[in-house]
């Protein structure tokens, strides 16, 4: 099952490269369902990739995600996604996504975001279901990519005022 969203944020090209790309690991700073995560190495970027964890639980639902391809100049990086501790009825064996950033200019930025996921097979069932309900996270996901980016805009001009004075 495949599911593309996109998006426009108002943020120049390199600070969503930063905040998808080069701080990988430190998704939970953006997105809500990630309660935490970290890197999976100690290398510093590119690196293999992050554990995101979606519960305070200690054995709670996880995934390992793995960079597969990485590519600055281009604005791209994907990446596989794992589920650790999963319950029986979870409906997705794994997933890989695929992320393209393309500069509109005048500091906006498209976010081309591609999932393509491997269902349980009694999940393939539900798919039309899936597909809207995974659309309807991947947007709000991006919602809040968006939000976290602009806000950055917003926080260095508070802390170059503060300078200023």
């Amino acid at each position: 099952m495949q599911v593309q969203n996109m998006i426009v944020i108002n943020q120049k090209i390199d600070l969503i490269w930063k905040v998808l790309a080069q701080d990988f690991a430190h998704v939970h700073r953006w997105a809500s369902p990630v309660k935490h995560s970290y890197a999976l190495s100690d290398a510093q970027a590119p690196f293999e990739g992050r554990v995101c964890q979606f519960t305070q639980k200690e054995n709670g639902l996880a995934a390992i995600e793995k960079i597969t391809h990485m590519a600055p100049q281009a604005f791209e990086i994907s990446f596989s996604v794992e589920p650790v501790n999963a319950p029986i009825v979870f409906p997705l064996k794994n997933n890989s996504v695929a992320i393209k950033l393309t500069d509109l200019g005048k500091q906006k930025t498209q976010v081309d975001w591609c999932c393509d996921i491997n269902l349980k097979p009694a999940a393939k069932l539900f798919s039309p279901l899936l597909r809207m309900g995974m659309k309807a996270s991947f947007n709000a996901l991006l919602k809040e990519l968006k939000d976290y980016s602009e806000q950055q805009v917003e926080n260095v001009q508070v802390e170059q005022a503060l300078l200023i004075k």
